[in-house]
């Protein structure tokens, strides 16, 4: 089972399509849901589990975009994020990887928005 999210109102071709299969979007989703949800929680973690077209546009996806640009602007905060989630030690079936993190970075920097499939 994959993710396919697919981008609103793209600007280029970066910003058309970004996929990952389900043990990489899992801990992509949960971080991008943290950096939203400090004081809004508006967006529900459980549906961006969910092929069913979650749309994340508008105010919502400007602040992802800026949160996740934080994120990797700052070098300590991707070490201490990627060991955060990639114990030392244990077999994790779901992945993370700050490589990871970058790619969605560039797919959303480039629309207006995107829906999850």
């Amino acid at each position: 089972m994959g993710f396919d999210v697919m981008g609103i109102n793209p600007k280029n071709k970066e910003g058309e399509y970004f996929r990952n299969n389900i043990w990489w979007w899992g801990k992509l989703w949960v971080v991008c849901c943290y950096l939203l949800n400090d004081d809004d929680g508006k967006v529900d973690l459980k549906k961006g589990f969910h092929n069913d077209g979650l749309e994340i546009k508008g105010d919502i996806h400007k602040k992802l975009v800026g949160r996740l640009k934080e994120v990797l602007d700052n070098p300590i905060l991707c070490i201490e994020l990627e060991k955060c989630l990639t114990p030392k030690g244990e077999e994790d079936c779901r992945q993370f990887d700050i490589g990871n993190v970058r790619n969605f970075y560039e797919f959303i920097s480039n629309n207006k928005g995107f829906a999850i499939w």
